[in-house]
């Protein structure tokens, strides 16, 4: 499978979700019945996430598929060095309104900090 710029989104997104929920990654390699490199190789974009194991991991967030991709879809032309947590939470807010429900404020902040860390210096990957 063909690795794009969404693929890396949603790896970024995974990883900050399973950090706020504060689960480490043999928690989910240990379910998933995989092993835990091999799940760290998902979350950092090394290996594509596919449809039915990204269910598999939104189930074990307790988040839908379709925050996963609201997400993602919010930082496709972030620049992770200059914007602010707050114009990222604008972005998401803008993108889904059904989805930002699901959400505390603090929540989200959160979540983008460990989007943002994820990312540190290097550049979103951008269509």
């Amino acid at each position: 499978m063909k690795k794009d710029y969404r693929d890396i989104n949603i790896a970024a997104v995974v990883y900050a979700l399973r950090k706020w929920k504060k689960l480490p990654q043999l928690y989910f390699a240990d379910t998933l019945h995989i092993d835990r490199t091999n799940y760290g190789r998902m979350e950092s974009g090394e290996t594509v996430i596919s449809g039915v194991r990204l269910k598999e991991i939104a189930d074990l967030l307790g988040v839908s598929i379709a925050a996963i991709h609201t997400f993602a879809d919010s930082i496709v032309h972030i620049d992770f060095k200059t914007m602010s947590i707050s114009r990222m939470l604008d972005l998401f807010e803008s993108g889904n309104a059904a989805e930002k429900d699901n959400f505390t404020a603090e929540e989200l902040h959160i979540i983008y900090s460990y989007i943002k860390a994820y990312f540190g210096n290097k550049a979103t990957p951008h269509p």
